[in-house]
């Protein structure tokens, strides 16, 4: 056997551990000079001699590519002083069980870089030290653990921490991720907010995924620069400490897929980026969302029962995938990023079961899906006088009472809002899109239903009413009946539904305790379906009810298309014919009576209104 050959042997029994080497003393320093070319190996680039497996190799001076060639290039430690080195070529073998590796100018006035291309052979474990940057590219052979001592630990490989074994970042140091990398099975403890405030473990950039277990020993924060930390280890929690903090915070997003158990510590959200939490979290503190968003696809994913979450301006609680959320306290404050809700229901059919007390004027949208807040206890929504706003092209369904003192309530957006309870408020409620659907009781607050679409339907209550231009009014959900007190319709659209005689039902009604007034270009919408009423004259539909006390104001008439419609006039509607009259019932409500076809003059003159006047069936359920 040649002398390199057994070498190399017993070099891979020490690597294996076969043969078993106490704690080596440090040798000499050993500095680079380079003066012979880039190889490791070549001895006039080292003084006094080329490193051994317990050396201290020092590399100052300017910065430069070295190439390792042999396999068996070793050393004890490194210590990089300088920016710019980088090992490149085959292995580096440091022989310390305890090898430290030091990257650090000494004087702390630039930072400084050194990267590792080689694989490192390592029996005992790595300690990264110095205030500056390590940066490995290579999967490494570390049978020891990992300790980030202080400065940046940046990883650029799926084992570059070697395998199955465990990383620990100190206080005031940080272990940064990059690359699209996976680490796998790698347990890692975490203590402090790492170096500059830049998280103890860091998303530089890319979709990375750390799926070992984290520990923490202390508050901690984890950061993410752009792209996304996945944290998804195969079993047990994805996160664990003993009432301590944890802080998500950066531009880049992370996805947490195993539970979060922080005993009575509080989860807390910075920065613009998101953090999605997709199981049961066993923490018993508080969730404070301070920035960006927070997603949650778990009923428990903001932590026990009766916890508290609070949503700051300028951030969102987002739900999505059908989840039920119960008991949680909620406050809220503002619009969210670019006006998207500081609650937002992203997508699915998910319920909020906790009281929502408003700071400010806040925003809740639904994107798609239906929101629910129904809360055991207590009511739904509660504030001082701050305004209220929902909208999206989504659904919301309020089940409990709204009690926001004299503060405005604006629905906007494609989506219907549904109110079922006795809501106090008495501020005005505004409707510039979708559809308000009122089964409970809003007497206390005017109603203005605004231009362009916004739709005011229901089985319930309402003060008074103002439908202004296009907007329009729809008693039922679908057939029924809507209270109200002073009604106007302004160039408005009234939508009825007559789907059969019974009262309710089967036909539309609005039912108003105080005056109604009709201006004119009030368009008046029938839709039969597939109800086909006597045209003999016996069917009446009283389709507005005004109470004996105050008679119908006429500043104009309701039109069928752009012919208006006077007391007595015959009109078609869905192919039926109809006459209507604004003094029917005891006196003062308005009423339709299914008539036959007339005569042929007549005739032509109902076909002429019936092409021009407006049909439009409602799609609103």
């Amino acid at each position: 056997m040649t002398t390199r050959s057994i070498r190399r042997s017993a070099l891979a029994c020490i690597l294996l551990g076969i043969i078993h080497i106490p704690t080596p003393v440090l040798g000499a320093p050993v500095n680079w000079l380079g003066g012979m070319g880039p190889q490791w190996d070549t001895p006039g680039n080292w003084f006094p001699a080329t490193p051994t497996m317990v050396d201290d190799a020092i590399f100052s001076g300017a910065g430069t590519p070295i190439f390792l060639n042999t396999g068996l290039d070793a050393a004890g430690n490194l210590n990089f002083n300088s920016n710019g080195y980088m090992l490149l070529g085959n292995s580096l073998n440091l022989g310390n069980p305890a090898a430290n590796i030091n990257v650090d100018d000494g004087n702390g006035l630039s930072e400084i870089n050194a990267t590792l291309e080689v694989t490192i052979n390592n029996f005992g474990g790595i300690n990264k030290m110095g205030a500056d940057r390590l940066t490995l590219l290579n999967a490494n052979n570390i049978s020891g653990s990992v300790t980030v001592s202080a400065g940046y630990l940046n990883i650029r490989n799926n084992l570059a921490l070697g395998a199955l074994g465990s990383t620990q970042v100190l206080s005031g140091a940080t272990l940064e991720i990059q690359s699209d990398i996976i680490v796998t099975d790698e347990s890692l403890t975490l203590t402090g907010s790492g170096a500059s405030s830049l998280g103890a473990l860091r998303n530089v950039s890319g979709k990375n995924n750390f799926n070992g277990n984290i520990t923490l020993n202390g508050a901690t924060l984890i950061y993410a620069d752009a792209g996304r930390l996945g944290l998804s280890p195969t079993s047990g929690n994805a996160i664990s400490g003993l009432n301590t903090n944890l802080t998500f915070g950066g531009s880049g997003d992370f996805t947490v897929s195993q539970p979060v158990a922080l005993g009575n510590g509080t989860l807390f959200k910075e920065g613009i980026g998101r953090l999605t939490l997709s199981a049961l979290n066993p923490y018993n503190g508080a969730t404070v969302i301070n920035g960006g968003f927070l997603k949650i696809q778990h009923g428990g994913a903001l932590g026990t029962l009766s916890t508290t979450t609070i949503v700051s301006a300028g951030a969102t609680l987002e739900l999505e995938g059908g989840i039920t959320v119960n008991s949680e306290p909620l406050t809220i404050d503002g619009t969210g990023p670019s006006s998207e809700g500081a609650l937002r229901n992203v997508a699915g059919n998910n319920q909020f079961n906790g009281t929502i007390t408003l700071v400010n004027s806040t925003s809740i949208m639904s994107d798609a899906g239906k929101l629910t807040i129904n809360p055991s206890v207590g009511d739904a929504i509660v504030s001082g006088p701050v305004d209220f706003n929902l909208g999206g092209d989504g659904d919301i369904e309020i089940l409990k009472t709204i009690n926001i003192d004299s503060s405005a309530l604006s629905k906007f957006g494609a989506g219907k809002l549904t109110l079922t309870a006795i809501n106090p408020y008495t501020g005005p409620t505004f409707v510039t899109g979708g559809t308000l659907i009122v089964n409970g009781n809003n007497t206390a607050s005017n109603m203005t239903i605004a231009t362009s679409g916004g739709t005011l339907s229901g089985t319930g209550e309402v003060g008074n009413i103002y439908i202004g231009l296009n907007g329009i009014l729809a008693p039922g959900e679908s057939t029924g009946i809507l209270d109200a007190f002073n009604t106007t319709f302004d160039s408005a659209i009234f939508s009825v539904e007559i789907f059969g005689t019974t009262l309710g039902t089967e036909y539309d009604q609005l039912n108003a305790t105080g005056t109604v007034t009709i201006s004119s270009n009030t368009q008046l919408i029938i839709e039969l379906g597939l109800f086909n009423p006597a045209d003999d004259g016996s069917q009446t539909f009283t389709i507005i009810n005004n109470d004996l006390a105050d008679a119908l104001t006429l500043t104009g008439k309701f039109a069928s298309g752009i012919i208006p419609l006077n007391e007595g006039d015959l009109f078609s509607a869905d192919g039926q014919n109809f006459t209507i009259s604004y003094a029917g019932g005891d006196g003062n409500d308005v009423v339709l009576t299914a008539v036959p076809e007339p005569a042929s003059t007549i005739l032509m003159m109902s076909g002429l209104v019936g092409a021009l006047g407006l049909r439009r069936r409602r799609n609103l359920y």
